[in-house]
C-alpha cells in the first residue's frame, strides 16, 4: 500500500534533514518537489502514486536573479542541522530559488530559478556515511 498524506504530515517536522530524508524513504516516498511560492510539497511513491501537502503558509517571492553562492550557503547550513525548514526557504527565496526537487533514491536535489532552469545541483549522500 502506497505511503498516505498523513503517513507524510505525521512525519513532517521542522529540524533534521538526515531523519526527514529517512523516515520518507522508510514510508516509500522515493521523491518530492516544493514550491518556495505557494509553500506547497508533492510526494512522489512508486507506479506514478504522488500526495501533495497544501500550502504550509510560507508564501515566498523568490528575486529575479538566482544567487549559486548564497543557495550553496543555505544548502550547507540545512544540510549540517543549522537551519529549520521555514528559515532555509527564505534564504533560497532570497537566492532566487523558485522550487526544488529532491531525489530521495540519487540523495540529490536540483534547484530551479524562476524560469524554470537548474540553478544548483546537491548531492547530499555524504550525510549519511
Amino acid at each position: 500500500m502506497p505511503f498516505t498524506l498523513n503517513d507524510v504530515e505525521a512525519i513532517f517536522k521542522e529540524g533534521d534533514f538526515k531523519e526527514f530524508v529517512r523516515r520518507l524513504k522508510r514510508i516509500g516516498v522515493l521523491a518530492y518537489d516544493y514550491n518556495n511560492q505557494i509553500g506547497e510539497f508533492t510526494f512522489y511513491g512508486a507506479d506514478g502514486y504522488q500526495a501533495v501537502l497544501p500550502s504550509n503558509g510560507l508564501l515566498l517571492e523568490p528575486v529575479e536573479k538566482a544567487d549559486t553562492e548564497a543557495a550553496q550557503r543555505s544548502v550547507k547550513k540545512r544540510l549540517q542541522g543549522a537551519l529549520e525548514f521555514s528559515q532555509f526557504s527564505k534564504e533560497m527565496a532570497a537566492a532566487g530559488i523558485f522550487s526544488w526537487e529532491t531525489n530521495l533514491e540519487k540523495l540529490s536535489v536540483e534547484y530551479y530559478n524562476k524560469k524554470g532552469e537548474v540553478a544548483y545541483r546537491e548531492v547530499f549522500a555524504s550525510i549519511f556515511d
